[in-house]
């Protein structure tokens, strides 16, 4: 009788000689068809072993590329009593490496594409070739002296400078949200409103969404329509659109994309459906992930600028004009489909020291709120002064030669320059000083033919339109990069590691938290559908925007990471609370309308629900509660697979045993001692005992159990799995 011979996915390297060398390794396994398993044979012995046991080759058959493509194949039937020599043993190598090669070609390539970057830069080949030295580099500490010709800058394509007011606003971080709202937000888009009015050559981005949401419900329709006329016409420009500006390591993909889908969907409901932000905003993430700019392109949108990039890695960047690139997934292979158009600040931050150009000192000089009136100072020891006829000659040039360095940086000969801080722009001096001043320097360095200049405010958008434009003209390509930022570090030996495991207990709560909503926003459909013909209590919505919007906020940069005051992770950690009661409220009255709809009569009424699993505190762990006999349990699978699940509860009599709900089918089971560590001590709870049992469900289900008296059976069956293969082992007890 034939045996069938599954060959699976194979790995060898080629040899010189496959009979002296080391063999190409080789494992093909006797496995049930669909089964896919990934293992090596190292050795050569082996290998020869396995060629040795095929059938020796009598004839062809004509149906190996359909057997293959099936992924079995039946060997040719061998001759009985027909010896292995060397002639035959050649063959049969032959005809394996043919067929083998043949099975594996398109997933070896699929593998492959997938795991070959098809990039310029490679971040972890960037990673090896670094020294991570720390050199000093003049004025731009971290870097490196930067010249330009005078001269040829003239012949040159205009230099353009768009210059982009911003305010950089953490929900969260010294202060709480409410705090910083009432003390900077609501003035930042207060004066927003009123001043971009006013200011014809001014313009403003923003991103985080729920501040502004916040404000929004506080202003008039008048207001509101004011603010749809700045966005039409491009003197506003929402950034990314997100709830928060996420972290990028501890964040769970569930809870980045909820946040985006929050902000947006807020954007479509009160904004309109006509616009839709375009371009990313990620300045003060600890490190940064392709994950992020794979949801913006599926988000649609097109460009981002980041920042928190280690200091080596810009510096290599800059050396090489490639700050701005395409940043495609590791995975996306030799497709452009994911590619996003990136810009990394090249200099330590993105206040305004650290963006007009390489040398802080002088940037500093045009912040204007640094003038003695604004109450802030240069740390260099160079004050801010309004621009006047008598220093704007002086001024203007010192600014230019910044800009002309910071453009050396980059391909296109466009520059971008940020102009803010954490919470600027709250005050109407601020928005005064910074407009005035500025358009005086702009006025006078466009004048200036010599200089090739064209420089104003902008938006995001201003400045990409005419890189992407540039680029297009000049028919060049931004190089592209595959791989990641992490680790950040901002100075020295200073890496941004900590926050990875920082406050544990806040972290857990967030993934809890997490699975409850998403629980309850999967629940609350269901019955949305089913209860079509009555409307649910609207109170039941809100309470799952609101969970969703807690939950959002806490993946905010200074959130999830745990780097904000004590007082302030304590602040959100009560919200996280209030949106995991919320969750738990949709979660049981969802449950009670759609099993009431669903059970038979024969079946019990559905009792009063509560969760096994509940909080008492924000700031302590879950506890359970205990089930007693004749109680029913409800499991609900939340995901869209099936799944076999080890569930535990707590009952306070031994002698109770599991079954499926109005079946009498037993399931497997154990029950004993409830261990609990207490002050330091594993104590035995001698009241309570853990009932263990096997729950197999299908997706998206509902599956109910019942507890009864009952005797434990007095066999123990022990299951062993190896290599796909199941033993049972019995023990009396």
């Amino acid at each position: 009788m034939l045996k069938k011979v599954h060959l699976e996915r194979q790995q060898w390297k080629e040899s010189q000689d496959i009979f002296g060398g080391e063999a190409k390794k080789f494992e093909g396994r006797q496995e049930p068809v669909g089964r896919i398993r990934t293992s090596f044979m190292n050795s050569s012995e082996r290998f020869k072993q396995k060629i040795e046991q095929l059938p020796v080759a009598t004839g062809t058959t004509n149906n190996y590329q359909k057997q293959a493509v099936q992924g079995v194949i039946h060997p040719p039937i061998k001759a009985k009593g027909q010896k292995m020599n060397d002639e035959v043993w050649v063959d049969n190598f032959k005809q394996l490496m043919n067929r083998t090669s043949f099975i594996s070609t398109n997933p070896c390539f699929a593998m492959d594409s997938m795991t070959r970057p098809d990039s310029k830069i490679q971040m972890l080949d960037m990673y090896s070739e670094l020294p991570f030295d720390d050199p000093d580099g003049g004025v731009w500490k971290q870097g490196y002296d930067i010249t330009y010709d005078k001269v040829l800058v003239k012949d040159q394509k205009q230099l353009e400078v768009i210059v982009v007011p911003h305010s950089h606003n953490d929900p969260g971080w010294i202060k709480t949200f409410e705090e910083y709202y009432e003390v900077h937000t609501q003035n930042i888009l207060n004066n927003m409103l009123t001043s971009l009015q006013k200011m014809d050559e001014m313009r403003f981005v923003y991103a985080e969404m729920s501040f502004f949401e916040k404000w929004w419900a506080e202003i008039d329709e008048k207001s509101r329509e004011i603010v749809k006329q700045l966005l039409k016409s491009g003197k506003l420009e929402i950034l990314t659109g997100g709830w928060v500006m996420p972290d990028e390591a501890n964040s769970h993909y569930y809870a980045v994309i909820s946040q985006l889908m929050e902000g947006h969907e807020w954007i479509q409901n009160h904004i309109g459906k006509d616009y839709k932000p375009k371009n990313h905003w990620s300045i003060d993430p600890f490190g940064l992930s392709p994950t992020i700019p794979y949801f913006m392109k599926m988000s649609n949108l097109s460009n981002g600028v980041v920042q928190r990039v280690h200091y080596s890695v810009k510096k290599y960047l800059a050396e090489k004009q490639e700050l701005e690139f395409m940043w495609r997934q590791l995975w996306s292979g030799f497709s452009n489909t994911t590619d996003f158009t990136m810009h990394v600040m090249p200099f330590f931050s993105y206040d305004v020291p650290h963006t007009c150009g390489p040398d802080p000192k002088i940037c500093c000089q045009f912040d204007f709120k640094r003038t003695a009136e604004g109450g802030l100072s240069c740390p260099w020891g160079i004050a801010a002064v309004d621009i006047t006829n008598a220093n704007i000659k002086k001024k203007a040039a010192v600014l230019y030669d910044q800009y002309r360095k910071k453009a050396q940086l980059f391909k296109t000969n466009v520059v971008l320059i940020p102009l803010g801080d954490d919470f600027r722009y709250d005050s109407k001096f601020e928005w005064n000083a910074q407009y005035e001043n500025y358009i005086k320097l702009f006025k006078y360095m466009n004048a200036e033919k010599e200089w090739n200049v064209n420089a104003r405010f902008g938006t995001l958008n201003d400045y990409f339109q005419l890189v992407h434009q540039r680029l297009h003209e000049d028919k060049t390509d931004l190089s592209v990069l595959s791989g990641d930022f992490f680790t950040y570090a901002d100075r020295n030996d200073h890496y941004w590691s900590g926050y990875y495991t920082s406050r544990p207990f806040y972290k857990r709560l967030d993934r809890v938290l997490q699975h409850y909503v998403r629980t309850a926003e999967i629940l609350y459909s269901f019955t949305k559908i089913i209860q079509s013909e009555r409307n649910i209590p609207s109170r039941f919505f809100g309470l799952l925007v609101e969970a969703r919007r807690w939950m959002s906020l806490f993946q905010h940069h200074d959130g999830v990471t745990g780097t904000s005051k004590t007082v302030v992770m304590d602040d959100y950690g009560k919200k996280m609370f209030t949106a995991l009661k919320n969750s738990e409220e949709i979660i049981l009255m969802a449950t009670d309308i759609l099993l009431r709809k669903q059970i038979s009569p024969k079946f019990s009424s559905v009792p009063r629900l509560s969760m096994e699993q509940y909080f008492k505190t924000f700031d302590s762990l879950p506890s359970k509660r205990t089930v007693n006999q004749k109680s029913e349990m409800i499991l609900f699978n939340s995901l869209e697979n099936s799944r076999v699940e080890t569930v535990c509860v707590h009952v306070n009599n031994l002698n109770t045993v599991v079954e499926i709900a109005g079946s009498n089918i037993p399931v497997l089971q154990q029950i004993g001692p409830l261990i609990e560590f207490i002050d330091g001590d594993w104590v035995i709870d001698t009241s309570l005992y853990e009932l263990c049992f096997i729950s197999m469900m299908e997706p998206l289900s509902f599956k109910k159990y019942v507890l009864k008296a009952g005797t434990a059976i007095s066999k123990a069956i022990i299951r062993l799995n190896f290599t796909g293969l199941e033993s049972r082992l019995t023990y009396s007890l």
